[in-house]
């Protein structure tokens, strides 16, 4: 038996877990890895994201396909720019290596934004109320004056101080001084997401994912059930990447448990560092 541990997330810059492994496997009596984010950030990294690892083994394209955008939506966004699997003899394709960074915001804001407008919701079902609302491009363009957006080299990770609480007061006041509904609100902040990943794309893909390089999108995360943020994230990479996507697919799409994943990376994780991997 192993147990792989990931802790919980105290600060962003770089990141770092609380969680004692010892004392974990103390009280098991199993053997248990952990401390996987301070460990990319020894190798130089900002310790998130964590899934390019994940992505880079389970959800690579097969030898000779297109590279392939790998989302995740959470609170905030990840995303990881996977290249297909080495073809042998191919010394080219030995060397393409995935890219991972957060882009930014995930459904975060957008939750607390669906609480003011209907206390009786946690979040908005299928992005109807967004859906409801204006895309207000001069406040997402507010936004997107966020330092974090600013950044231009890699590693780029994001922290709970990047996007706090009080960020998301300070931009709903903003909305209301503009003369905007709270539901026009939600619905910029759904347009904000889906274009930073977009832009992320843009910014930090490279020749294999811009001017059409690929169409090959997987997203994961609740907001797959959004189908409005799909639409909107499926337009705005579609006009920034110049592609047209047939669709946008699922985990369940590559044979995948999408609910599941999460607890199999940190197994994955546990597993590969057990075996100096």
């Amino acid at each position: 038996a192993l147990i792989g541990s990931h802790g919980q997330t105290v600060s962003g810059h770089p990141h770092w877990e609380l969680g004692d492994i010892s004392v974990i496997a103390q009280l098991t009596g199993i053997t248990v890895a952990g401390d996987f984010r301070p460990a990319d950030v020894a190798a130089g990294g900002n310790g998130t994201p964590c899934t390019c690892t994940f992505d880079s083994i389970m959800l690579r394209p097969n030898p000779g396909k297109k590279w392939r955008i790998c989302i995740n939506i959470g609170g905030t966004s990840s995303v990881t720019f996977c290249p297909p699997w080495p073809q042998h003899g191919n010394t080219l394709s030995e060397t393409m290596v995935p890219i991972g960074l957060d882009p930014g915001l995930g459904v975060f804001f957008m939750d607390l934004t669906v609480k003011v407008i209907d206390p009786d919701l946690e979040y908005d079902n299928n992005g109807d109320i967004a859906r409801s609302g204006s895309i207000k491009e001069e406040l997402l363009q507010e936004f997107l004056k966020h330092p974090y957006y600013m950044q231009s080299e890699l590693p780029i990770g994001v922290g709970p101080d990047d996007f706090p609480e009080s960020l998301w007061e300070e931009w709903r006041l903003l909305s209301q001084t503009m003369g905007f509904s709270n539901i026009d609100f939600l619905a910029t902040l759904t347009e904000l997401t889906a274009r930073q990943i977009a832009l992320a794309c843009t910014n930090f893909g490279g020749e294999h994912i811009n001017n059409g390089a690929t169409d090959d999108i997987v997203l994961r995360g609740g907001a797959c059930n959004n189908s409005y943020f799909v639409e909107r994230l499926k337009f705005n990479l579609e006009r920034l990447l110049n592609v047209q996507i047939e669709k946008i697919k699922t985990m369940e799409d590559l044979g995948l448990d999408g609910e599941s994943w999460e607890n199999a990376m940190y197994a994955m994780f546990g597993y590969l560092c057990f075996n100096n991997v």
